[in-house]
């Protein structure tokens, strides 16, 4: 039954979007925790940065694989 309350309490916590509160309170500490809309801008800017780079690094060699080739069945 315990761990049944528990589970609810964290999904109705990320409803809210309260999970990470509810993972740092702590009796004996209080964790004050604010995100501003800058956090997902970053969060946003971030993430397109990370796949650009990927897509710079990966799509050269994506080019020069030979699609006909590669679609034949080795027999």
């Amino acid at each position: 039954m315990c761990c049944m309350i528990n589970h609810l309490s964290v999904f109705i916590a990320a409803s809210r979007g309260e999970i990470a509160i509810s993972v740092l309170n702590m009796p004996s500490m209080y964790f004050e925790v604010t995100v501003s809309p800058w956090s997902y801008v970053i969060a946003a800017a971030a993430t397109l940065a990370f796949a650009f780079l990927v897509q710079l690094f990966v799509n050269p060699v994506l080019d020069r694989i030979d699609p006909v080739s590669s679609l034949k069945s080795v027999e």
